[in-house]
């Protein structure tokens, strides 16, 4: 009895996982794209070594308001994931910039390629500067 119940815990566990993991794939790279550029904001504006620039902020809104739209408009969610991530981008971002962590580098780079990517293809970020 014991084991049937465990297993239909698991089963229950994994489903609700596998169905938060799809969720989550529907705002993801939008979500993930507005941490990034809320977290830089939050660098340069402590940093000299890093410009802050007004239009970070209005890329994170872009692509929250994309994010917004993807999750089928659940904003507490999808505010909630980003101020989740919003500190790891910043660190990131600061051990890049401020650190010169070559994996940090990569890691930097790699989601600036894939904002950049993402907002060609949608309506609220495709005309950002």
């Amino acid at each position: 009895m014991v084991r049937g119940w465990a297993q239909a815990t698991a089963m229950l566990a994994l489903s609700a996982g596998a169905a938060a993991a799809q969720e989550a794939r529907a705002f993801f790279p939008a979500a993930q794209c507005a941490a990034f550029w809320m977290g830089r904001s939050d660098v340069a504006a402590g940093s000299r070594h890093l410009d802050a620039h007004p239009s970070d902020r209005d890329r994170a809104r872009a692509f929250r308001d994309a994010a917004v739209r993807l999750g089928g408009g659940d904003a507490g969610k999808i505010d909630a994931f980003i101020a989740e991530e919003r500190p790891r981008m910043a660190l990131t971002v600061r051990a890049h910039v401020l650190g010169g962590d070559a994996a940090s580098r990569d890691i930097h780079d790699r989601l600036l390629k894939r904002c950049e990517d993402f907002a060609a293809t949608q309506p609220e970020t495709r005309d950002l500067p």
